[in-house]
């Protein structure tokens, strides 16, 4: 059973105790088949609008891939670059409001990191 699968049923566990729905299932499209391997030698720096690198598309893939609503989606659709574009900063935010416990302000910066590391995100540097 997928890790998806398990957090669906629970999600449906947790709304039939409460009566009420409380949570939206989880919906993961993948966007490639090919796994998103851990990227070396990437500097460790904030990230914003405007900035470019490979860091910036490492974070890009990321966020396609954790699918966290439509803007990853759009985002995914407008393809990876070198380039913090709007799409990135939007569906950074996208992301940030999904975990909860991060301010949604479109920056990746230590505290967002931090959340990724600790919740064992793959594919971003360290």
């Amino acid at each position: 059973m997928s890790l998806y699968t398990q957090l669906n049923t629970l999600i449906a566990q947790l709304n039939t105790l409460a009566g009420r729905q409380v949570m939206q299932p989880v919906v993961f499209v993948p966007t490639t088949s090919a796994p998103i391997t851990p990227t070396a030698n990437l500097p460790i720096r904030d990230l914003v609008l405007g900035m470019s690198g490979p860091d910036v598309m490492a974070l890009q893939r990321l966020l396609i891939v954790a699918q966290k609503g439509p803007a990853a989606q759009v985002l995914s659709a407008s393809g990876v670059s070198e380039i913090f574009t709007q799409e990135t900063h939007n569906a950074l935010v996208e992301y940030q409001r999904a975990v909860r416990t991060l301010l949604p302000q479109g920056v990746f910066g230590p505290v967002t990191r931090a959340q990724m590391k600790g919740a064992g995100v793959v594919g971003v540097w360290w």
